[in-house]
């Protein structure tokens, strides 16, 4: 049981060195140490790591992700923006259309509060996020602006 869920974990290990090396959402600077990283610990594993404990391999993936999970956030953020800023600005505008209606029972709502319906928040935070390069940690994200929308509904 214990040689199995050591050999679990280096190929947990040697798994992540393979994926993680497709991963590009990285400043070259980054990237440089981080694919040194990635490389040295592949030669260790198939030369002094080669019959590690469960615990030196476990120790040595958490070392890994450190430094690879955020590259691994800001490629989701990376994707995952553009189709969520998308519907906030339908939900936005939907809600704008409503309120600047004739409708009554949007009489008691102040046209200067009419026109603001979050649009403003989200121009800044994605002038915020546009003047970044992709690899920089975002200023924008979707969970917040997925937050903006719930807001908005309530």
């Amino acid at each position: 049981m214990v040689m199995e869920e050591t050999k679990d974990k280096k190929n947990a290990v040697e798994s992540y060195v393979y994926d993680m090396r497709n991963m590009v959402f990285v400043m070259d600077p980054e990237r440089g140490q981080f694919a040194a990283k990635l490389q040295e610990t592949e030669d260790w594993l198939y030369e002094d790591g080669e019959d590690e404990t469960k615990g030196v391999y476990i120790a040595k993936l958490e070392e890994l992700k450190k430094q690879g999970d955020p590259i691994v956030e800001r490629y989701k953020e990376f994707m995952e923006r553009g189709s969520v800023i998308d519907q906030l600005i339908y939900c936005i505008g939907s809600y704008r259309e409503a309120a600047m209606s004739n409708d009554p029972k949007f009489d008691h709502i102040d046209i200067s509060e009419k026109q603001k319906v979050a649009g403003a928040w989200l121009r800044e935070k994605k002038q915020q996020q546009d003047a970044l390069h992709w690899y920089a940690n975002p200023v924008l994200l979707s969970a917040d602006i997925r937050r903006k929308a719930e807001a908005l509904d309530r």
